[in-house]
């Protein structure tokens, strides 16, 4: 999917200007033919395991939120048999789904606050866990 980002967006980041690559995504979506983003995605529904999903409701690396959201219809409308499970870490960001990362003095585009991508950290970690052994401890 092509992915563009003028000369003027792309200083803006260097200079740590730019917050949010979320619209960027949103107009690749929107100018690539249905086709070929049906072409471009991944076959979830090919998967036969367990599925967990994690996004963070203020990510702005990407719209992860809508992703995971497309995944769990697709998979939906696939007769998915395992079970899908979709963790949203409210106010979280890019990295809201690490656990005990340093959430303070963070760089790059991620959205979120520090406080709500520990919470999210700790909170993935329990979930991820708690999902892990329910499928493997059998």
């Amino acid at each position: 999917m092509p992915f563009k980002a003028s000369p003027e967006d792309k200083a803006k980041e260097m200079k740590g200007e730019l917050s949010s690559y979320v619209a960027f995504h949103a107009d690749s979506l929107a100018q690539t033919d249905p086709a070929t983003i049906e072409k471009a995605a991944i076959p979830v529904e090919k998967i036969r395991a367990p599925i967990l999903l994690v996004s963070g409701t203020d990510d702005q690396t990407w719209p992860a939120g809508e992703f995971c959201a497309a995944i769990m219809a697709r998979l939906k409308k696939a007769g998915f048999s395992y079970e899908v499970k979709h963790v949203v870490n409210e106010k979280g960001g890019h990295q809201s789904f690490l656990p005990y990362a340093v959430t303070a003095n963070r760089g790059g585009i991620s959205g979120g606050t520090p406080q709500a991508d520990a919470r999210g950290g700790y909170r993935s970690w329990a979930e991820t866990m708690a999902f892990l052994h329910r499928h493997l401890d059998r």
